[in-house]
C-alpha cells in the first residue's frame, strides 16, 4: 500500500471533496466499501489522460488491514469491472503494481 495513514483524509469535508473529485472525471470511478459509518475499502479508476489512452483506467485499491482476507477487495474488483464492461470510454484497465 502506497499511501499511509496520515495520508488519507479524515475530515469528512474533505472526504467529500476527494469524493467529488473522483465523480467529475468522465472516465473516472471512485468505491468505498463501508463497514456502518467506517470506511474499510476503497478501489479508484481514473481514466486515461491521453487521447491515446482514453480508453483505458489506472486502478488503486486499498483495504483496512483487519479487513483484509473477507472478500473486501475481491467485492471491489467485481464492481469496477461490471462499471469498466458497461462504461463506453473503459475498453481496458491497466493494473500497475509497485512494490
Amino acid at each position: 500500500v502506497l499511501t499511509q495513514a496520515d495520508e488519507v483524509p479524515t475530515d469528512p469535508a474533505e472526504q467529500r471533496g476527494h469524493i467529488d473529485r473522483a465523480a467529475a472525471g468522465a472516465g473516472d470511478l471512485l468505491l468505498v466499501a463501508a463497514a456502518g459509518e467506517r470506511i474499510v475499502g476503497m478501489l479508484g479508476l481514473k481514466g486515461g489522460d491521453r487521447r491515446r489512452a482514453a480508453h483505458t483506467c489506472e486502478l488503486g485499491v486499498s483495504v483496512a488491514e483487519a479487513w483484509r482476507g473477507r472478500g473486501v477487495g475481491s467485492a471491489l474488483f467485481e464492481a469496477a469491472l461490471g462499471w469498466a464492461a458497461a462504461h463506453p470510454l473503459a475498453d481496458g484497465l491497466l493494473v500497475q503494481v509497485v512494490s
